[in-house]
């Protein structure tokens, strides 16, 4: 296939405090056929099985199909929305006009690295039926993806020694009792970004000296940075790291069809009494116990919806979905959002996942952007974002991470989509 039928390809990221996606968008050379397309989605959910349901069309608009209901998710004739009736679609989303055809993923199903993996696997089907005939896969990867997406190993797996109760310096404190950060100063309405630059070879060198995986390194760098800001603080600082979109591309494969937040705490004076080594592995063995503890290891196939919670989970309420099961962090904790699986072979790749969830309005989230390997930090507090990432980049240092913050300017230019931007002519999955 001549990969000049596809004209240009973009990928933007936003989040504006509340809600947050990322799209994928390409500009075919010629008008799509919506029927082949339609073909090409159910083929397409056949080889990510978390696209689950089938595509019904009635009356010229397009359905998705449980086994309990039939749900409008939009309406139009050009419009082919996979999700579920609860977020009217918005997990994920896909939309055609014209020549262009556009991806999208909300809320913590923002990957990019796994939605390009998904438009290749769609673009393979859409021209194989177009054309009569069937291409090679390797004929139509899109420039710079990750071949091996949705096929790795899980360092959460990977054994490590038990610790005992008592060496495990992570517990669920009161509500009082946990770290707010910068508690004096008012979130304003808007999100603020920072963008730290950091050589992604150097970090997952650190991870692999330190036998970490990269969430529970992130986890306890940006911990250190905290004791360095606050040293006389005492209170349990809460962490929540995700399990996302990239967790449900896998086959057999531990996390299959399951996403949620996984919420730790550590102490202070417990953490960093152990040196950097046993720093990491606790904070790894905490998230792998937490992970089961939390069922998210052993939920019943036959009962995971989209987002991978068992309907008989326990605080399971159907009004609410999922989301009365899922613990999430305080307004001022610091949120940690990373995917954290990599394949061995890509220890010395760059790092291309991105993983976002909104929900830490007044604290800090962070995330790894799909934007070169970049380290984005978000937060509706100005000043308590631009002193955290100060302190972080010159933490970094300790370690022999060299990383600075971007200009302001360079990150507008070439991170921040705007909604303007995001805008196109056909109708928008959501407002």
């Amino acid at each position: 296939m001549e990969l000049s039928r596809i004209i240009s390809g973009e990928m933007y990221f936003y989040f504006d405090g509340a809600y947050c996606g990322m799209r994928q968008e390409l500009t075919f050379d010629e008008d799509i056929d919506g029927n082949v397309l339609k073909e090409a989605l159910l083929k397409t959910q056949k080889v990510h099985p978390y696209l689950k349901w089938t595509i019904e069309e009635k009356d010229g608009e397009f359905f998705y199909k449980d086994t309990d209901t039939d749900t409008t998710l939009i309406e139009g004739n050009k419009d082919i929305v996979l999700g579920t009736d609860e977020f009217d679609g918005h997990l994920i989303g896909f939309l055609y006009y014209g020549n262009k055809l556009r991806m999208d993923l909300y809320h913590g199903l923002t990957d990019g690295v796994s939605s390009k993996r998904i438009m290749e696997t769609l673009l393979y089907h859409y021209f194989s039926i177009k054309d009569g005939c069937e291409y090679k896969a390797d004929n139509i990867l899109i420039k710079e993806a990750d071949e091996k997406c949705g096929y790795f190993d899980e360092p959460y797996e990977k054994e490590i020694p038990p610790f005992t109760p008592n060496d495990t310096p992570f517990a669920a404190p009161p509500e009082d009792e946990i770290f707010r950060f910068s508690e004096h100063e008012e979130a304003d309405a808007k999100s603020y970004v920072q963008c730290i630059r950091i050589s992604d070879k150097d970090f997952m060198s650190f991870v692999k000296e330190n036998d970490s995986s990269p969430a529970a390194a992130f986890a306890v760098l940006m911990s250190q940075t905290i004791q360095k800001m606050y040293p006389d603080n005492k209170k349990q600082v809460k962490i929540n790291v995700p399990i996302n979109l990239r967790s449900v591309l896998g086959v057999d494969y531990t996390f299959r069809n399951t996403t949620g937040d996984v919420a730790i705490y550590y102490d202070p004076d417990k953490l960093f009494k152990l040196d950097i080594k046993d720093q990491c592995k606790a904070m790894r063995t905490s998230l792998k116990e937490k992970m089961a503890r939390d069922n998210l290891l052993s939920v019943a196939k036959s009962q995971v919806d989209f987002l991978g919670m068992s309907k008989g989970y326990k605080g399971y309420d159907a009004k609410y979905d999922m989301y009365s099961s899922i613990p999430l962090p305080p307004s001022d904790s610091i949120f940690i959002s990373y995917i954290g699986k990599l394949n061995a072979d890509s220890y010395d790749k760059h790092i291309t996942d991105f993983s976002l969830i909104s929900g830490a309005r007044d604290g800090i989230v962070f995330n790894i952007c799909d934007c070169g390997g970049d380290f984005v930090l978000t937060s509706m507090k100005k000043g308590s974002l631009k002193g955290f990432s100060d302190a972080f980049c010159e933490h970094l240092k300790t370690y022999g991470l060299d990383a600075r913050v971007m200009p302001e300017k360079e990150i507008k230019l070439k991170y921040v989509a705007l909604r303007e931007r995001l805008s196109l002519k056909g109708k928008r999955l959501y407002d």
